[in-house]
């Protein structure tokens, strides 16, 4: 019998693992303060060489990705639902 891809890869040994978490929000330096104060709360051997940001072309939006050392599935999820359910941002990727 066959076994499904899903089955034979046991989700724990993707970790730990470097994930990029992209986070998009409203162009605004206290809130991109905010945001990866969250994230290094969550996280805190991250430094900022493994953080940068881009502008949207007319810079009312700002992007923010960071590379995250994650040892555990359960941290970038709980990472991805604070940030998910923050007022001021308008997507987690």
């Amino acid at each position: 019998p066959s076994r499904s891809l899903e089955v034979l890869m046991n989700e724990h040994s993707l970790y730990p693992a470097k994930i990029a978490v992209k986070v998009f929000i409203d162009h605004q330096p206290s809130l991109k303060d905010e945001i990866s104060d969250i994230v290094k709360n969550a996280f805190p051997a991250l430094s900022e060489k493994d953080i940068s940001c881009t502008e949207s072309t007319n810079q009312k939006y700002l992007s923010i990705t960071y590379i995250i050392d994650v040892q555990e599935k359960e941290d970038i999820e709980k990472l991805y639902q604070t940030l998910s359910h923050h007022p001021n941002v308008k997507m987690v990727l």
